[in-house]
């Protein structure tokens, strides 16, 4: 009877042995990778850009006006000495009529070889005879009338008209600012309208972007012909946006 109780603990033993020999060896824990969602929202967007454009008229108050001296010699230092003489005497009516050295600077300096020419048998020949140099002087006015003064001086003072008059304005500036306003709410009404007519709903804003162009969109461009002694300028600004879009 003694045996009986042994038995049963061997048994007991052989039993858990057998079980945990059945069960499979465990596996680590694998953390589960979650895959975002498609962001159909995304997916359903389109874009939708405009571009408005506007311009804003301004009156001149500085004109540009450039005067041309010219000496010649046959030395460059000949040219330039009657070069600067003429010079010398337009600064000096100019100073006359109230305008500095601040507003009278020196915009051009050229040297020009004089060539003769002389045909034969042989063909032509060339050679150098003198020498002309050119000075540019560009005067800068706040009064656009005074332009018939300037060149009345230069005239007197041997000085040549080139001719080149350039218009600007000390509000170009501001009005810039005002044109690029006023291009910036163009745009984005012509964006809503293309949305509207496209049966979409506008979303979000993407970017608005100053289109630019050379620098003289800012300091301006176009001149009224209808009064050339009291123009008007023209400043254009151009502005592009875009927006999201998506069906409703």
């Amino acid at each position: 009877m003694k045996r009986l109780p042994m038995l049963l603990l061997a048994a007991l033993m052989l039993t858990l042995s057998f079980a945990q020999a059945e069960t499979p060896a465990s596996t680590p824990a694998q953390t589960p990778v979650s895959t975002p969602a498609a962001d159909l929202t995304t997916a359903q967007e389109t874009t939708i850009r405009a571009t408005g454009t506007e311009s804003v008229s301004l009156p001149a108050d500085i004109v540009v006006r450039t005067l041309c001296v010219q000496g010649s010699g046959d030395t460059v230092t000949a040219a330039q000495d009657k070069a600067e003489q003429v010079m010398h005497s337009l600064k000096d009516a100019l100073a006359q009529m109230g305008i500095s050295e601040h507003d009278a600077q020196t915009a051009y300096y050229g040297v020009e070889t004089v060539y003769n020419y002389q045909y034969s048998k042989l063909g032509q020949q060339e050679t150098a005879s003198g020498y002309t140099v050119s000075i540019d002087l560009a005067v800068r006015l706040d009064d656009p009338t005074r332009v018939g003064e300037v060149i009345d001086a230069a005239i007197r003072t041997g000085a040549q008209n080139s001719y080149e008059l350039a218009y600007e304005s000390s509000e170009a500036r501001d009005a810039y600012f005002e044109a690029l306003g006023a291009a910036t709410a163009d745009a984005m009404a012509q964006a809503i309208l293309l949305a509207e007519a496209s049966g979409l709903e506008l979303g979000r804003l993407v970017s608005v972007t100053e289109v630019q162009g050379d620098e003289s969109t800012v300091m301006a461009t176009s001149v009224s012909a209808e009064n050339p002694v009291h123009p008007h300028l023209s400043v254009t600004a151009t502005v592009e946006v875009c927006y999201t879009a998506s069906h409703p």
